[in-house]
């Protein structure tokens, strides 16, 4: 009897040992308990602690600074509950509207993860197998950065769970810094930018010093995320600042060398913003400093979102706030560092001493044409086609943009069977889905792989639609649809994912999923050491049992096709990718002009003549980031004489397109010219009233004139059709002063190139880039490129206010009266075109 409650004893301290034990765990800082849960019934309980602090809090005088290590705490910190999360603009419910169907359910999906929200928002979470305890080896530990285009999102809404139990790893998930406040960033060392990558940096380290209390090998730290998450860790890769913190990435459909992973011009925000906030002051030093006082939910809603694909702005190819080469954080171009020229050989060493497991998904492109009109009931017309492909072409491509149009055109028509609006559906869809993550992601494992290296390159594409998934029937998997699988939701639900439907066969390839990921955690190997098997999650055998994922080189190009018929295949959409990668810069030759600043007093010059009234009103700065930059005196710094106007001059550029909507459109010129900011001739005024007034009745034949439109501008599609009535003088008038204004521009241009000197540097795709030092005006597309005049080709000149920033004064007077005298013929069609 004595004997049995000894042993009763012991069960018992042994139970009250990894009870409580295993919940509780010190770290640097201090005590932290945390919650168990079983995540599923085939799945090992898992303890959880959530909410746990890795720096101080970013606000106040800390606001656009490193993060500084959290303070030490006395007690046992209950570590059950998520932190907040890090402010963000996701109840913009004006812009849920202009988004697609998929991105509205994501969004409605993170509102319950976003109700806590607070710039004390660095916090992190672990989850580990309750069983890991005393555990040796010690686990491998996978730290998940999440995606959101570095404007949303928060690492609590993704569930570890599933992960650290089937894959016997550790999970970390964390929150960085967002939008403004995790990238503001004016180019000098008073906000150099990169605060988001620098929270990622100290959450590493923080896992890097403390996980081996929690059962973690801090010697065996994989980073894996998707989109910005997946650029992120390709810079990081690439950083010294993050030099062995970690072991192995994943990048899932994001790369350091996509449009949108960096920021070329941050300066531009960032006077935007200060202007709003009023605080475009003497210096730069008092700009910050003002900036930290203001309150943080008038500052970030100062901000303009990330526009949708198709909207009044056209879609999204570039960042607002985003990573900044700083020369710090990240010190060069990412394709230099990331390609061996024979210097640099730590740099280049650093890239290539990581593990390496990249991958893309189907039909990523999906959502860069889902609120296309009329895309998903009739597909894309002749005319769509050439309009999605002018317009992209035109933002992200402006230098030799008939060759490059052209050649997308080509390369995209299916001339294999008869064209149809469904087969310029689906070629509009992989050319999103090749250029902005394909190209990229395939150029890192190309990279990766190249040469000697002793880590390990594997790539894979994942084309597994969801089962009771509300995408249309014709798209393949989508952006970020393996997460749901990466993170065991058909096996426990939970996070962001849990309110889907999966099927069985679902909860199989989930499992499958995050085998490779933890196998290629703990080994570098996606196949070993734990071998796939998950009959008992499916009545039929595994059919990944069978299949051996090939390592990843540049000439085989092998690698997995990751769905439910899983096979091995080589060459991810070989041409097409060849065709991003070598053909598309070769057409480009080097064409791209960047506007740089020489000095802070640059930033302070252009602030402080926005603060005097000489820069766009508070709505025109909100509606259109991208078009403004006023300079003093009425325009940029030039000697051009003023010309004659010639009455048949043609603009010798091809013009921007806008995706305009026109209410919005008519609401911005209104609201400037209300403000009083600008003086114009009676007149001029009247004429510009009666044309913005004949563009309101011009809506009724809209239609018809669109229609119209398509059979008269063969290479034209990037300008933009306006109607006119048959006998409206004034609105050829102000077509003609735009003309006039274009032609002038372009003549400027010569005089501007001998009198400023181009000087060469590394442009994103490692080519030369000509750089100018002196202010330019600012045209409607992205403002990094610009023509190799050194001025921008302008759009459609939408006011007056416009043809001021291209026209010195003298010369703005004198055409302007001019064109006010000139007799315009009447038109035969009532649709005018502007070139």
């Amino acid at each position: 009897m004595a004997s049995r409650c000894g042993a009763l004893l012991v069960l018992l301290a042994l139970v009250h040992l990894f009870g409580v034990s295993s919940s509780t765990v010190m770290t640097k800082y201090g005590q932290v308990r945390g919650i168990t849960t079983t995540p599923g019934t085939d799945l090992n309980p898992v303890v959880q602690y959530l909410g746990i602090p890795y720096a101080l809090p970013p606000k106040g005088s800390r606001r656009f600074r490193p993060p500084q290590p959290p303070k030490p705490w006395p007690d046992v910190r209950n570590c059950t509950a998520f932190g907040p999360v890090c402010p963000q603009m996701i109840n913009d419910t004006e812009n849920w509207l202009k988004q697609g169907a998929s991105v509205q359910r994501m969004r409605l999906a993170m509102l319950p993860f976003l109700k806590q929200m607070d710039e004390d928002c660095l916090y992190l979470n672990v989850y580990k197998r309750a069983d890991l305890v005393g555990a040796k080896p010690k686990a491998a530990v996978m730290v998940f950065i999440h995606p959101g285009y570095f404007e949303e999102g928060a690492g609590s809404m993704y569930d570890g769970s599933a992960i650290a139990s089937w894959g016997q790893v550790i999970v970390v998930t964390f929150n960085y810094r967002l939008g403004l406040l995790g990238f503001l960033s004016t180019g000098e060392d008073n906000a150099p930018g990169n605060y988001g990558l620098l929270d990622q940096i100290a959450a590493l380290k923080w896992v890097q010093q403390n996980i081996v209390n929690f059962g973690g090998d801090p010697n065996n730290i994989t980073v894996f995320g998707a989109e910005a998450g997946g650029a992120s860790i390709n810079l990081l890769a690439l950083s010294p600042k993050a030099k062995g913190l970690f072991r192995r990435v994943i990048i899932q459909s994001g790369s350091a060398l996509t449009t949108w992973a960096l920021t070329s011009e941050p300066w531009r925000s960032a006077i935007t913003v200060a202007h709003k906030m009023g605080c475009c002051l003497s210096n730069l030093t008092e700009m910050m400093d003002c900036l930290r006082r203001i309150d943080v939910d008038i500052l970030t809603g100062s901000v303009v979102r990330r526009p949708p694909y198709f909207s009044m702005f056209g879609p999204r190819y570039f960042s607002l706030f985003g990573p900044v080469v700083d020369g710090i954080v990240v010190t060069d171009n990412p394709k230099m560092l990331m390609t061996y020229n024979g210097k640099d050989k730590d740099k280049y060493n650093l890239f290539k001493s990581y593990d390496h497991l990249i991958g893309v998904n189907e039909d990523e492109g999906f959502g860069y044409i889902e609120t296309f009109p009329g895309v998903d009931y009739y597909g894309i017309g002749r005319e769509g086609f050439t309009f999605i492909i002018n317009d992209f072409v035109n933002k992200v491509y402006p230098d030799r943009e008939n060759e490059i149009e052209d050649a997308i055109q080509f390369i995209y028509t299916n001339w294999g069977q008869s064209e149809s609006n469904e087969t310029r559906r689906t070629g509009m869809v992989r050319m999103f889905t090749e250029q902005q993550v394909g190209m990229p992601v395939v150029s890192v494992a190309n990279l990766h792989s190249s040469g000697k290296t002793t880590s390990g390159t594997y790539f894979y594409t994942f084309n597994h639609r969801l089962t009771y998934g509300r995408n249309p029937p014709w798209v393949g998997a989508v952006q970020q649809e393996e997460l749901p699988f990466v993170f065991g939701a058909p096996n426990i639900g939970g996070g962001v994912y849990s309110n889907m439907n999966y099927s069985r066969a679902e909860s199989m390839l989930s499992l499958a999923i995050i085998t490779y990921w933890s196998n290629f955690a703990k080994s570098g190997d996606p196949n070993a050491p734990i071998p796939q098997k998950t009959r008992f999650a499916h009545e039929r055998p595994n059919r990944f049992e069978n299949i051996k994922w090939p390592p990843y080189d540049a000439d085989k190009q092998g690698f997995i096709y990751l769905g439910m018929k899983p096979r091995v295949k080589q060459g991810y959409r070989s041409q097409r990718v060849a065709f991003w990668a070598e053909l598309i810069p070769k057409l480009v030759k080097h064409q791209q002009v960047i506007r740089t600043l020489d000095s802070p007093a640059d930033v302070i010059e252009i602030c402080m003549n926005l603060r005097s009234g000489n820069g766009p009103t508070d709505t025109a700065i909100t509606r259109t980031p991208w078009n403004w930059g006023r300079y003093p005196e009425g325009g940029p710094r030039s000697t051009c004489p003023p010309q004659q106007p010639e009455k048949d001059k043609k603009p010798t550029t091809r013009p921007s397109f806008n995706w305009v909507d026109f209410n919005s459109y008519n609401e911005v010129t209104s609201d400037y010219h209300a403000s009083g900011k600008r003086t114009y001739s009676s007149e001029l005024s009247i004429v510009i009233s009666v044309g913005v007034t004949l563009l309101a009745l011009n809506l009724v034949v809209f239609a018809v004139c669109y229609k119209k439109r398509g059979k008269r501008r063969a290479r034209h599609q990037g300008s933009v059709t306006t109607c006119a009535f048959t006998d409206s003088k004034i609105s050829l008038k102000v077509i003609e002063t735009q003309e006039m204004a274009m032609s002038h521009l372009k003549d400027c241009g010569d005089t501007l190139e001998k009198e400023h000197p181009f000087t060469s540097i590394e442009g994103p795709d490692g080519t030369d880039i000509e750089e100018y030092k002196e202010p330019l005006p600012v045209g409607d597309r992205h403002p990094s490129v610009f023509q190799e005049s050194g001025l921008i080709e302008m759009g459609p000149v939408k006011d007056f206010s416009v043809l001021e920033e291209i026209c010195p004064q003298s010369l703005q007077a004198q055409e302007c009266r001019i064109v006010k005298l000139h007799e315009v013929p009447r038109k035969k069609n009532g649709c005018q075109q502007i070139v």
